[in-house]
């Protein structure tokens, strides 16, 4: 008897006040899992697309037969569904922490809504249809070995913050229909299966998130009414190659990322803003040992260029940190960026070829020991654009000059007789650098806008 009320009132809890139909709890007393099983439920009855249904923890449920119908259904912690043929939803579903659903056959279909908080597999090469869905992962999204995956009627696919979608093997989400979107704001990563592995998006994908492509993948985004829109917070990023002709508009991040220096590949069409950034990461200045890009495109070349320094590097150590085959349309980079590393401010020239971005180091400055006694601090960093900078003893004065990734001045301010100060950086997200002068005393320092 409590377990009937505990499961009632879990159901009673999600169920929408508008949905109200026959509510079905599956009991497994039919001995088999099989959802057409009128013995398994507690109404000895099949749900129909009015009812509002729950199968408790523990139990593992089949749609294998036929095409289930539902109203709301609620897959309880440590409980499973298996779609092994076609399911019609009405209002929705909700997998709950720890639930597991797989879709390996058939249609999802249904003006609904299917909120993840557990595990959604989609798994098996038979082509697959989701049809009008709306589908919410706020966990985990997993797409192993999954085929053709036919995603239609203006549906949609969103993943949260801190969700993931997991590609695992090969497959795609392909659709007849410009209105269907995948919405990122957490993290797609196209997994290294250790063989070449491709998968398909076919649908416009808008990134606020991380879209990871691992080593030897290609990610294929696709179709001339699709899109791919990689936003301010959006990063592109990985070791493998994005396979791009649709339409493709960047303003955020891309980040060759791997264990070491990687290079990362772009096929067919590349873009840059100027509100764009490139992230580098220099090892070494030897073949292998920094971050590049390979653009089998023609592309023009803006933007920022952010590199972080893995190892002391001398003046003259150069870098080719972007190759094209097709040469550069255009370029329009600054003509020098900065980078620290262990107390040192290094200062790369920036030179655009026919073919190729190369950095040099052209200046290389010792900043720690002459800044140490001043014990200079920024709190907090990163920030929202206001922090404080203190310093260890008052100081008689100091100029203090904000200056952005390209090397604009975006303010200057004059503090004297104190050991604080506020400061305010009236700019987008992003790295900014921060000199500091005395009478006779230099030195510069990174603070990170989030």
């Amino acid at each position: 008897m409590r377990a009937s009320i505990k499961y009632l009132t879990l159901l009673l809890l999600f169920i929408p006040i508008f949905t109200w139909g026959q509510t079905h709890i599956w009991t497994g007393n039919g001995g088999d899992t099989d959802w057409f099983n009128l013995t398994n439920w507690d109404t000895n009855s099949v749900p129909d697309a009015d009812s509002d249904v729950l199968i408790p923890d523990g139990f593992v449920v089949e749609i294998n037969s036929a095409n289930a119908l539902v109203g709301f259904l609620i897959l309880a912690p440590n409980a499973t569904l298996e779609v092994n043929n076609s399911m019609t939803i009405t209002t929705g579903i909700e997998i709950l922490e720890d639930g597991y659903f797989l879709y390996s056959l058939g249609t999802l279909s249904g003006d609904a809504t299917i909120n993840n908080h557990g595990t959604f597999e989609i798994t098996g090469v038979p082509n697959k249809v989701i049809n009008q869905l709306t589908i919410n992962n706020e966990n985990l999204l997993l797409i192993t070995d999954a085929g053709i995956i036919n995603v239609r009627e203006n549906m949609s696919i969103n993943n949260a913050e801190n969700a993931l979608v997991i590609v695992n093997g090969s497959g795609d989400f392909s659709t007849n229909a410009t209105g269907a979107t995948f919405n990122n704001f957490g993290t797609f990563h196209k997994m290294d299966t250790g063989q070449f592995g491709a998968f398909y998006l076919l649908l416009t994908t808008n990134n606020h998130g991380t879209i990871r492509v691992g080593k030897s993948q290609n990610l294929l985004i696709l179709g001339p009414q699709m899109a791919l829109n990689n936003f301010e917070t959006g990063i592109l990023t990985g070791e493998g190659a994005f396979d791009i002709t649709s339409p493709f508009t960047n303003t955020g991040i891309i980040r060759p990322e791997g264990d070491q220096a990687v290079e990362l590949d772009f096929v067919n069409t590349f873009s840059l803003s100027s509100q764009s950034t490139i992230e580098l990461d220099f090892f070494g200045n030897g073949p292998e040992q920094y971050d590049r890009l390979e653009v089998i495109d023609n592309p023009f070349i803006e933007g920022g260029i952010d590199v972080s320094l893995h190892y002391e590097a001398s003046v003259n150590d150069e870098f080719t940190v972007i190759t094209t085959s097709h040469g550069i349309s255009g370029c329009n980079l600054p003509p020098s960026i900065f980078s620290t590393h262990q107390g040192f401010l290094y200062e790369f020239e920036v030179t655009c070829t026919l073919d190729d971005v190369i950095l040099k180091v052209i200046d290389k400055v010792l900043t720690t020991e002459e800044f140490e006694p001043l014990n200079l601090t920024a709190i907090p960093n990163p920030n929202n654009g206001a922090f404080e900078i203190q310093f260890s003893t008052p100081v008689s004065e100091v100029i203090l000059t904000i200056n952005n990734i390209l090397g604009q001045t975006i303010s200057t301010h004059t503090v004297r007789n104190t050991d604080r100060c506020q400061l305010t950086i009236d700019g987008s997200t992003g790295i900014y650098f921060i000199k500091a002068d005395t009478t006779n005393r230099t030195g510069t320092f990174k603070v990170v806008k989030k």
